[in-house]
């Protein structure tokens, strides 16, 4: 069984508190979150749609990284 990375759930409630207590983000929504563009959500981290914010929240960790 793998282990979640640190800080991950940090950073899930976070996204959760920012987004309106949503666990669908979409890709506007993630940009001004993160405060960037939606082509850099778009190319950074694959999103084209939305996310859901468990999924962001990994991504989000492992890029830290």
């Amino acid at each position: 069984m793998s282990r979640e990375p640190e800080g991950y759930r940090q950073t899930l409630a976070w996204l959760i508190e920012a987004g309106g207590d949503k666990g669908w983000l979409s890709t506007t929504e993630i940009a001004k979150i993160l405060g960037v563009s939606r082509n850099t959500v778009v190319r950074r981290f694959g999103i084209t749609s939305g996310c859901a914010a468990p999924v962001l929240a990994m991504k989000l960790v492992r890029e830290s990284k």
